[in-house]
């Protein structure tokens, strides 16, 4: 990646910090979803402790890891479902209050709940791929990228439009498509800044050297970075699916050009 790229990405950062300045209660969704993660994914989780010796067979582990990935997909679904329609009444010069986005949420729990039960089946699938040398390394990276290019709007299709879980899947490939290509480039990417970002906390958590407030000052750290990142990164796919549906993106257009780019040898023919 190269410095204007970082330039442009750290550019992209700072308009969607401006919207989360503006709307600093949205930080309580992100944090919501991880208290809630806690007490979702504990019980299912505290069962597998009994297999720490003893590998569970695949008859036992898949249903656990269906529970555990529908319950955690629900969760970060929802809170983020609720960041997002506080993020899109910011963008159209409104004002949102935390009610405003549990209530978008709510209004959408059930197609929340069927589309949590979608990507945990497509995720236990996925992982059964690690079975096999083969596909582990070559069909599982493509699909697994695949799939997330796939549902990079489904959240905000789901909220946002009156269409069912199937339509809005079909909604979010063709949006993708139609604006910008079958694929990211690397002209923009949170997860590069915000990885290096997180390694000042990384090394104080496995340093040996650190002390027990060290770790818990570093584990802070790493916590807020997430939440925070968590905030930005919904502010901006919701700036991408307005851009993609009424041009109404909210942030600099040359900007949100610049995030994504189509392959000239499939697009020069269109």
């Amino acid at each position: 990646m190269n410095v204007g790229t970082l330039a442009r990405t750290w550019d992209l950062m700072q308009e969607s910090v401006a919207i989360l300045l503006a709307d600093k209660e949205i930080l309580v969704f992100p944090l919501l979803s991880v208290l809630m993660l806690v007490v979702v994914d504990g019980p299912i989780l505290l069962p597998l402790r009994s297999h720490l010796r003893e590998p569970p067979t695949p008859q036992e582990m898949y249903p656990m890891l269906f529970l555990l990935y529908s319950g955690s997909y629900f969760v970060i679904i929802f809170f983020n479902s609720a960041l997002m329609a506080c993020a899109n009444i910011r963008l159209s010069g409104g004002d949102p209050t935390l009610g405003d986005g549990f209530r978008f949420a709510w209004e959408n729990v059930e197609r929340i709940l069927l589309w949590s039960l979608i990507a945990a089946t497509v995720g236990i699938l996925l992982r059964m791929l690690e079975h096999s040398r083969v596909l582990r390394w070559v069909v599982g990276p493509v699909l697994e990228v695949g799939w997330s290019l796939a549902t990079f709007f489904i959240i905000p299709v789901i909220i946002f439009e009156d269409l069912d879980v199937l339509d809005s899947f079909k909604r979010s490939v063709d949006l993708f498509k139609r604006r910008w290509g079958e694929e990211v480039t690397s002209n923009f990417s949170f997860s590069v800044l915000l990885g290096l970002l997180a390694i000042p906390g990384m090394l104080g958590v496995m340093s040996r050297s650190s002390s027990v407030v060290g770790v818990v000052a570093a584990s802070l750290y790493l916590a807020l970075l997430y939440v925070v990142s968590t905030a930005l990164q919904g502010i901006f796919v919701v700036a991408l699916y307005r851009s993609a549906t009424d041009g109404g993106e909210g942030f600099n257009p040359r900007l949100i050009r610049g995030a994504f780019s189509t392959r000239p040898d499939l697009d020069s023919g269109r």
